[in-house]
Parts: C-alpha cells; structure tokens; sequence
C-alpha cells in the first residue's frame, strides 16, 4: 500500500529564502530543491519575513498583531513563557493543514525551543542541529556566564528530547554526546544538500592572468577573517601580481595579532606596516549569490579559513563549481575534503601553512584542474540531489511513521 504524503513544516529565521545571507536559509533552500516532485510537501515557518516569498508556502511563526490581553499576559509571565502562545497558534494551524496525512516537524534548536513547540504540536518534532551554542557560543568567545550555561542546558534538554536528531556532518553529533555526556537516540548525518550550477558557471580553469584567491563570509573571527587577511599579505610577498578578494558583511571589528580590537581598515594598515607592502586585499562588500558565483568562477581558488564550520557552505558551493579549494582543517570541512584530493587543507590559526597552500595551486595548474575535477566528482557522487534525496525522503518516512 502507498504511504501517505508528509507534511514538513520546516522553520526558517525568515523568507524569502535566497535573500537571507544565513546557512540555515541556504539549506532550506536547498531542501525545498531537493524534495521538489516528492511526496513530501514543504511549509516553510518563518521566525521573520523580509519581503514576499515566492513560491514558497510559509506561515508566519510569530504573530505581530498581539492583543491587549496577550502583551499584558507577556509581561507577567516573562518573554520565556510567551513562547507558549506562538507554539499553541502553530500547532492548531499544523493540525489543519495535515488533517489525515503524517506530518514532521523540523527546526534548529535555539533556546530549547523546540522542546517547547514539541508539547503543544501533535506531530514529531526533529531536530537539526546547525550550530549548537556550546559550538558557536565558545568560536565567538562569549562570556561562559549564567545566561551562557543556562542557554547550553536549555539546549542540550531539548536536543535529547527530540524525536530524532540530524546533523549536517559526524562532528556535530560527536560534539553533542561529548558536551553533554550523553547518547543520541536517534540520530543521523545527512549532509546539507549542494546548489547546483549550471555548466557556465563552473570554474573556468587554471587560466594565467588569474592569480586571485576569493575568500567569501563575515570579517569575524569564526570565519577567520584576520587568519586570510594575513595569509595574503604573505602570499602577495611570493606570487607576483596576486590578488586577494574578501566578498562578505563587515562584522566591525576583530582582536588582530595582539594588536587590540581593530577594524578593517585598521587591520590592513597594520599588515602593511609589518610587511612593508600595500594591501593585496580588495573588499567588496555583501554581493549578491550571482556576484558571488561570477567571482569564484574567475579566481584561481577559494579560501575557508574558519575557526569552527558544523558544515561549510562556502566549502560546498566552491567543490560545486569545481574552484580548487583551500581550508582549514576545523568541524566537519575534513568530512567534506580530502586532503590534496579534492581540495587542500591547512591547520587552523596558522596563517603561513594557508599562505603555502595558496602559493601552491597558484604555481601548479596541472594540480589546479586536478582538484577541480575531483571537486566535480565528490558533488556528484555524494552531495548531489540524486545522492542525498532518498536519504532523505527514507528520514522523513520514518519519523511520520
């Protein structure tokens, strides 16, 4: 007998999907693809909407227009407990919409929410686990204080509790039931789906005027920002004519070698007065994914540079246009390369081992194109829709059941 249709209501921070700079949209995204012609039907549930989404079916998590009687109820009760009140509106909308069909409900776990939408939801409640605070909370160096602990055991009760638990890579449950000194019940790697690119759009080869390493993600210290800025400044010292491009959102400042909490203009000024040459390093700014995919197409590789990477998007979309890829060895990027393979990898925080593996691609074409194609296989063979959807669809089927 045929199984039903499912029903998954995936949450989101905010729609549409391709116009939030943020790895949990560009997973739903890639989802929504991947599960397109399936007998799972997807409903996005946003946390926030930014514009009008198209073609995409969303509801709206939190109802802006709140009563007289709800905000004084808020206020009493605490912004904890108001979580019940968009928790109980969700699940009469959930029972609705997959009246006589299974339904899944799945969401990253912020704050212990999901142990909250799991009691009023008649529906199992999966969590995705994208970046557990004891994970990113400790990359961006927040104070381990009250609010700190209380976050991570609110988290770590609401992850045990789920019905299952996915995870974009090995390392992130390995984390988990090391943190917490605990076994998962159920638990899975499914590794975020890959974009595709169409064929004009893959890299466009070890060409000789190309002497250029892109680096795409936020000027912060988890994506690295000062461990590129200053591998360029070296690599720039070696390879004539290099150049190095820093596509992604100014954080404002970053603690830099020693020297303080600097800015980016005051990051550069200072590689320059140690190195005694002018910035290689040329910012552009947030772009958008077209931009960006013009770009990484006419550099001669990409660079991942991050201090913690559950799962690197960056990574992904660089191996899907074939880019020769150069990353540090953090998390799950060592799940994804392999090691003069597919792609170099370089030890953390260690600015001159990123420098040589630059310098090395650059001066060798021949290796260039070999990584290139090997990038190309890996995305086929493992990340592409065909490799992951029945992975999937077999999670979600049984989950319903």
């Amino acid at each position: 007998m045929a199984l039903k249709r499912i029903d998954l209501f995936l949450f989101v921070p905010g729609v549409p999907l391709g116009a939030i700079p943020n790895g949990v949209c560009t997973y739903a995204k890639n989802l929504v693809a991947l599960l397109d012609q399936t007998d799972v039907a997807v409903t996005l549930i946003a946390k926030s909407t930014v514009g009008e989404a198209t073609n995409e079916a969303v509801y709206e998590y939190y109802d802006r227009k709140k009563s007289v009687v709800r905000k004084v109820l808020t206020r009493l009760i605490g912004i904890r407990s108001e979580e019940g009140f968009p928790a109980r509106r969700f699940s009469k909308f959930a029972a609705r919409l997959a009246r006589n069909q299974r339904s899944v409900v799945e969401m990253e776990e912020v704050f212990g929410h999901s142990l909250t939408v799991g009691k009023y939801v008649k529906a199992p409640v999966a969590v995705r686990l994208h970046g557990p605070w004891f994970l990113v909370g400790s990359a961006l160096g927040v104070n381990k204080d009250a609010a700190y602990h209380d976050r991570v055991r609110r988290e770590g009760d609401a992850i045990f509790a789920a019905a299952a638990v996915s995870a974009p890579s090995r390392f992130v449950l390995d984390e988990v039931e090391k943190f917490y000194d605990r076994e998962l019940n159920k638990k899975i790697v499914l590794p975020n789906p890959f974009p595709e690119y169409r064929k004009d759009d893959q890299w466009r080869g070890a060409v000789s005027e190309s002497q250029t390493a892109i680096f795409i993600g936020r000027f912060d210290l988890v994506k690295g920002a000062d461990i590129f800025i200053e591998a360029a400044f070296l690599a720039a010292k070696k390879i004539d004519g290099f150049r190095a491009i820093f596509v992604g959102p100014d954080g404002g400042r970053l603690e830099f070698h020693g020297c303080g909490n600097l800015s980016r203009d005051e990051v550069i000024a200072e590689c320059e007065r140690r190195h005694g040459i002018s910035s290689p390093v040329e910012f552009l700014g947030r772009r958008p994914a077209v931009d960006v995919t013009a770009l990484r197409k006419d550099a001669s590789l990409c660079v991942v540079a991050s201090r913690v990477e559950m799962f690197s998007y960056t990574v992904a979309e660089s191996l899907a246009q074939g880019v020769p890829t150069v990353a540090s060895r953090v998390g799950g990027i060592p799940e994804m390369i392999i090691d003069g393979v597919n792609g170099l990898l370089f030890e953390s925080e260690d600015a001159n081992a990123l420098a040589s593996q630059i310098e090395t691609i650059v001066r060798d074409p021949a290796l260039a194109e070999r990584l290139s194609h090997a990038a190309l296989h890996t995305v086929r063979t493992k990340y592409s829709g065909e490799a992951l959807r029945g992975a999937y669809l077999d999670f979600y089927n049984e989950i319903a059941n």
